[in-house]
């Protein structure tokens, strides 16, 4: 079934993935990787709800220190992430990644894989728009 809600959060999720993995944010804040997994998994029913999403980002912004909070982040678009979540993961810690683990998102079907690199070809596009 379609779930608009969903959707929303994966789309925002996908946003967030695309302009604050590059630059400073994921280096300095760890918690944003299974924020962006949760937002956006495949699994819609693993999928963080907005309101599982606010409550995630209020309870990491609680623990951050005043002085994170007010560096500026230069937004830069890079979709690369949404295609491999490996980039911003591997910017973590190997201690945070044991840790937080159990919010990556799962591998997709060799199916979903091939459907979705065929789909970014105009002619794939059209063929699996009917």
């Amino acid at each position: 079934d379609y779930d608009a809600f969903a959707y929303d959060v994966a789309c925002l999720g996908n946003l967030y993935r695309a302009y604050l993995w590059v630059r400073v944010a994921l280096s300095i804040v760890h918690l944003l990787a299974p924020l962006f997994d949760r937002m956006t998994t495949h699994l819609v029913s693993e999928r963080f709800t907005a309101s599982d999403a606010a409550d995630f980002i209020d309870t990491a912004i609680g623990k951050w220190p005043d002085a994170l909070l007010d560096v500026s982040v230069i937004s830069s678009r890079n979709w690369q992430c949404c295609i491999n979540p490996d980039l911003y993961w591997s910017r973590t810690p190997v201690d945070f990644l044991a840790k937080w683990s159990h919010y990556r998102m799962p591998g997709m079907s060799r199916t979903a894989r091939i459907l979705d690199s065929f789909s970014v070809l105009p002619v794939g596009w059209t063929i699996l728009r009917f």
